[in-house]
């Protein structure tokens, strides 16, 4: 049986570019990076540069760049690094952010370790700033905000909030209050179809995963500006700025910076090409009586679309779809496993009702008008 894949946001296949780029990396050229040798310093260089082509396309440098084992990882080490570095301190995160942010942070909490607030947002998934802004305390030291949300694309206004914080921030100083307020975000569904330069986004802190953009699994990139004061939360070598120690992962390093370089090369077009499936798709759910789009709107990637259909079990819908040879989720596939709605979807304003009939339609670089028509065809005659 054929199959139809659109699931996009939770995985995506290995370039083939990606791969012969990384593959000398895993078999010839396999030394380690921190051995003296010649032709582990050759590895050595090949880390540096990796590191430096993508301090390039996020417009940052070198040194800014930390490699990770993918986006969760990376914001583990920023959240608690901040916390360890400022103790007792205020966070502030969106209500509709990723688990890998907000479960840090509420493990945090529950430590003792530091105080939050959630800022929320409209029914579009934006971020009210006025609500924002009331929540932020003399002790907040950094806000977390997903730049392009993994369940139904909305993308956040960076620039607005970064412009607020640089206000509050010239504020502090004038008060003599030097406590940092940093904003961080968490950009793994961002660099297909938005530029990641950090300067224009105004962000201090980056999360980047090269799963999502078609590369290998288990392998990120930290951005944390110059300057930034943040404790380590592993010891045992001064790898990747002393915030990950290890020997180095150089084929993960290669294979992120040649799916980023390709990523924003190709970004335009990709947009204008899944801009024309996403008119196709949503023309189509339209047309299903029950069917209730998400985010209607809102500024948002043309990649996703969260729907949920009147009186339609959504997990019971996902295996049919599944027999019938489509491939989806209900949302994260990260909050997959706990059975319960998606908070995103409540933050929205969705009922417990409408969200446990809500799937997520994801398409990615091999989605087809065919596919689509497939999938608009079957929900036809499931729902």
């Amino acid at each position: 049986m054929k199959t139809y894949y659109f699931d996009y946001a939770a995985a995506t296949p290995l370039d083939s570019r990606v791969f012969s780029a990384m593959e000398p990396y895993l078999v010839d050229d396999f030394y380690n990076p921190s051995a003296t040798y010649l032709r582990a310093q050759d590895a050595k260089k090949t880390l540096n540069t990796a590191r430096h082509d993508i301090a390039a396309l996020l417009g940052a440098q070198s040194q800014t760049i930390s490699f990770t084992a993918g986006v969760t990882e990376a914001n583990n080490i920023f959240l608690q690094g901040i916390a360890l570095r400022y103790p007792n301190s205020h966070f502030i995160i969106s209500a509709v952010e990723h688990e890998s942010v907000r479960g840090v942070i509420e493990g945090l909490q529950e430590r003792g370790q530091l105080s939050f607030d959630i800022a929320p947002v409209d029914s579009n998934g934006h971020i009210q700033l006025d609500a924002l802004h009331a929540l932020i305390r003399d002790n907040t030291v950094a806000i977390s905000v997903i730049h392009v949300h993994n369940e139904f694309g909305t993308i956040q206004d960076l620039k607005a909030i970064a412009s607020h914080i640089r206000t509050v921030r010239h504020q502090r100083i004038q008060s003599g209050n030097n406590t940092p307020l940093l904003l961080h975000t968490d950009a793994a569904q961002t660099a297909n179809y938005l530029s990641v330069n950090v300067s224009a986004l105004g962000v201090d802190a980056m999360s980047l995963s090269a799963a999502k953009l078609y590369g290998p699994k288990q392998v990120g990139v930290l951005y944390v500006a110059r300057g930034t004061e943040i404790s380590p939360l592993f010891f045992g070598g001064e790898h990747e700025h002393g915030l990950r120690p290890g020997t180095q992962n150089v084929a993960g390093a290669v294979a992120m910076a040649e799916s980023l370089k390709i990523a924003q090369e190709s970004r335009q077009s990709e947009n204008e090409r899944l801009e024309k499936l996403d008119t196709r798709l949503r023309q189509g759910l339209q047309h299903i009586p029950t069917a209730t789009m998400h985010i209607a709107k809102a500024r948002r990637v043309p990649s996703l679309t969260s729907v949920h259909f009147d009186g339609v079990d959504a997990e019971r819908l996902v295996m049919e779809l599944d027999e019938a040879g489509i491939e989806l989720g209900r949302g994260s596939a990260c909050n997959a496993a706990s059975g319960e709605p998606s908070q995103s979807l409540s933050a929205i304003g969705l009922s417990k009702a409408e969200a446990q009939s809500t799937i997520r339609i994801a398409m990615g670089r091999q989605t087809t008008n065919e596919d689509v028509n497939y999938l608009l065809d079957t929900l036809k005659g499931l729902v």
